[in-house]
């Protein structure tokens, strides 16, 4: 070799893509084999003449496309038609995709409670709380943790349709959201605007699923405040947190009736965002016995006020507003105390911030026009999966996930597979070390999973309300934060 020559590599470049794509190609087959196991239990409602793609095929090609951004059936068809021919060929396609009228066929057609229950069972099992793939730990007997589901309906505003009396119908479905992993784990469709019987029906899918609702919290609007719900929720071992309005005019005015002036505030919690300052004070007392509240299993009631003080703004001068909410539960206090019983309360507008409002700015679906048989519905079921996988892989702005996963389609497809570590959907109880100079809490505990938060830098941490001294920790009685 001549002096100051470089070597040259007898591994050819070329050679080294070949091997990465031999490499690559078993585990994209492994990665789709994987996903079209969720709608291996799904009904084919096509007759069996004509079909070209299978069932499997043609949903799973529209979650991912779902887990790219699409919106409409065109959409779907186009990200499945550029797929790279790695992935086409791990799908099974030959000669072409499946076009925009086979899509919109199938997923207007398909009957949505079997999609739905198909993919969260799919999505339950992808995501593990370890890299083990162990599934998430339940409570053990008389250990405090609870899991806090919501339940909450959304209307799609541009499936509009007329009926056959003429009149004007949107369709609306009814989602469960979990509170600790922001997983939507049920969506069902709501009939004929029935959708206090969505919320039961929905309910009893959940308790089939898990065996029984043992250790669930379940917490609505006012809506849903109902006899019916109440025994439902109770038959099955589950607890109920519900508030109280005009729609129950009864027990409302019991409520409103009780000696609340001569109760203590047991928890408050200040707060400023968006231009004004709000005060949440909670009073909790355990159910009298002498007077009827009419809901069976009712063991504490909760009297939240809230004052919000708006500073002023140019057209608007600064406002003041007082308000009284009531709520009932059949958390016992040994279970849930009043700050607990707060921090579900503000929690449950979970499924409106990382549900309903992410869909309608991610995927504009207020404004999407699908109106056809069970299209709606079914996209709105690919949507929620999709945002719950991509959230269980640490994406925390969906928005900009799609945006990722457009450039790449393999970036959903390892959202969409891989198992990821998530959170324990179990509330568990949360200790404060405090510092000895100043008292105030310098880093978070988390007994039931052994991990230290400390607060970032240059941040001021702030003293957890309603602490209490027990072995030389603040415990905070609070259990909003979970890992």
């Amino acid at each position: 070799m001549p002096e100051g020559a470089a070597p040259v590599s007898v591994v050819s470049p070329v050679l080294a893509v070949l091997d990465q794509s031999a490499v690559t190609g078993p585990v994209l087959g492994g990665q789709v084999e994987g996903l079209l196991e969720a709608f291996a239990q799904v009904p084919d409602p096509r007759k069996r003449r004509g079909v070209r793609f299978g069932l499997p095929v043609v949903l799973g090609l529209a979650l991912l496309a779902v887990a790219c951004g699409a919106v409409g059936f065109a959409e779907i068809a186009e990200v499945a038609a550029d797929l790279d021919p790695e992935l086409t060929a791990a799908f099974g396609l030959v000669r072409c995709a499946p076009s925009a009228a086979t899509f919109r066929r199938v997923l207007c057609t398909t009957d949505p409670t079997a999609l739905d229950e198909a993919l969260c069972r799919w999505a339950q099992a992808r995501a593990r709380p370890d890299a083990a793939g162990q599934p998430p730990p339940a409570p053990a007997d008389g250990q405090r943790r609870v899991r806090v589901i919501s339940a909450d309906g959304k209307t799609m505003r541009g499936a509009r349709r007329r009926t056959g009396d003429g009149k004007i119908a949107q369709d609306q479905v009814v989602e469960i959201l979990d509170h600790a992993s922001g997983a939507v784990v049920a969506c069902e469709p709501v009939n004929d605007g029935d959708e206090i019987g969505a919320v039961r029906t929905v309910m009893g899918r959940l308790a089939d699923r898990w065996g029984s609702l043992a250790g669930v919290v379940v917490v609505t609007d006012a809506k849903h405040t109902q006899h019916k719900l109440v025994e439902q929720v109770g038959a099955v071992g589950g607890w109920w947190l519900l508030p109280v309005k005009a729609n129950q005019p009864r027990i409302l005015a019991k409520v409103r009736a009780l000696p609340w002036a001569q109760v203590r505030a047991q928890d408050t919690c200040r707060g400023k965002a968006h231009g004004r300052a709000e005060t949440r004070t909670v009073r909790v007392v355990q159910a009298p016995t002498h007077v009827d509240l009419a809901l069976a299993g009712t063991a504490q009631v909760i009297k939240i006020t809230r004052h919000t003080r708006r500073r002023p703004h140019p057209g608007a001068p600064a406002a003041s507003t007082r308000e009284n909410a009531y709520l009932l539960t059949s958390l016992p206090a040994e279970v849930a105390d009043p700050a607990t019983l707060a921090a579900m309360v503000r929690s449950h507008w979970l499924i409106e911030n990382q549900v309903h409002w992410v869909r309608d700015t991610a995927y504009d679906e207020d404004r999407h026009t699908a109106r056809t048989g069970n299209g709606p519905i079914n996209l709105a079921c690919l949507r929620n999966t999709a945002i719950t996988r991509h959230r269980a892989h640490g994406a925390s702005n969906i928005a900009k996930a799609l945006r990722a996963s457009a450039r790449h389609a393999r970036r959903a497809l390892d959202a969409l597979t891989q198992h990821q570590t998530l959170k324990s959907p179990w509330y568990s109880r949360v200790f404060v070390s405090a510092s000895s100079m100043t008292g105030m809490p310098t880093s978070i505990f988390v007994k039931s999973t052994g991990v230290y938060l400390t607060p970032r830098k240059g941040r001021r941490p702030c003293k957890p309300p309603l602490a209490h001294r027990q072995g030389g920790n603040e415990e905070v009685a609070r259990i909003k934060l979970s890992v």
